[in-house]
Order: structure tokens, then sequence, then C-alpha cells
């Protein structure tokens, strides 16, 4: 486990999930970490919220530099990682695929960022926030429904 592994101890949304859940949402970030050594990590939708339910699924975002280009590999690779029993999505883009999102007000991104948690790579997710922030200062807004400007 690298550095940022004390997400483990700390208090976090994933406090609020069943045990099973956790330990398998534990194991995937390390596993990622291993393989992938990803730049950001993101936990988000409702369990960042804490409104999940017990249908909801764990949703992640992982960024990283060094993922396969074909969507279908990229997905398998992902796919292979997560932990039986546990109902993980989880999306995986370069920091430039990512950066784009952003700019292009892709909901996802937004919504991850404004309303996640990093589980890995808080300095790069806070890197994330202030260009968020600064979207937001030139007018963006969040309305019930989507991004608006």
């Amino acid at each position: 486990m690298g550095t940022e592994g004390n997400y483990l101890r700390q208090r976090t949304p994933l406090n609020n999930l069943p045990g099973k859940w956790r330990a398998g949402v534990q194991q995937f970030v390390l596993q990622v970490e291993e393989r992938f050594q990803p730049l950001c990590v993101i936990l988000y939708g409702s369990v960042a919220k804490g409104t999940h339910t017990t249908v909801s699924d764990v949703d992640m975002i992982v960024i990283a530099e060094n993922l396969a280009s074909d969507f279908w590999e990229r997905l398998r690779a992902f796919n292979d990682l997560r932990p039986r029993g546990v109902p993980l999505e989880a999306l995986a883009y370069t920091p430039a695929e990512f950066a784009q999102m952003l700019d292009d007000y892709s909901i996802t991104a937004l919504d991850a960022v404004t309303q996640g948690y990093p589980l890995f790579g808080g300095p790069y997710f806070a890197g994330l926030q202030q260009k968020v922030e600064e979207l937001k200062a030139k007018g963006l807004r969040r309305t019930a429904r989507a991004w608006r400007w």
C-alpha cells in the first residue's frame, strides 16, 4: 500500500457502507494503485453523498496515465479487479480525457469533483476542485438536472 492508503483509517463515506462492500472497495483501490499507479481515485454518486440504498452501486472514477486506449479493453481490465459480491462500477480516464470532460461540462465529471470524495490522490483532486471553482466563478452553476451557464 502506498503512502495514500491512510484513507482506509480516516472517516470517509466508506464508513457508512456494509462491511463486505467497504472491504471490497478498499481491495479494489489497492489493486488499482498497484496495477495502474493512478493520479486519483474518486468515489462519487450516492455513496459519496450518503444517499445510497441497498440497491445502489458504488461509483468510482480512476484517473491514470497508463490506461489501454481501447475502451472495451479498459473496461475489461477494471472489471477483472472488481471484487465479487460488491456492486462496484468504475470508469477510467486519462488526465487529458478527464480534463476534456470538465471543459465540456460533463455532468459525470463535474458531479464527481463537486460531490465526490478522493480515495487516492488528494492533491490531484484538489487541483480538479480548483478548476471547477474557476468555472463556477465564470458563471457555471448546478441546477436540479444539469450544469448550466
